[in-house]
């Protein structure tokens, strides 16, 4: 397991909030998510041996969020409300 923070713009609009957290629920092996919306970010946990950082920001950015940038983070137990 991983974790991955990506630094993001696009956050303000709730329903894009509401789009990627019901978007990640189609994917198996993403374990939990993270909304930051003051830190403009996402935090996802995700299996690494099925996707790789740059799949998981393609997921971001497909569901029209922007990465700007990303960095690994501590893996946690959050879940996906």
């Amino acid at each position: 397991m991983k974790a991955r923070r990506f630094s993001v713009s696009g956050l303000d609009e709730t329903g894009m909030i509401d789009a990627f957290r019901k978007s990640i629920r189609n994917y198996d092996g993403i374990n939990s998510i993270k909304v930051d919306i003051i830190g403009e970010s996402v935090t996802v946990d995700y299996d690494d041996k099925l996707y790789t950082h740059n799949d998981i920001r393609k997921m971001v950015n497909d569901i029209g969020l922007v990465v700007t940038d990303s960095v690994e983070a501590a893996s946690s137990h959050w879940l996906i409300p």
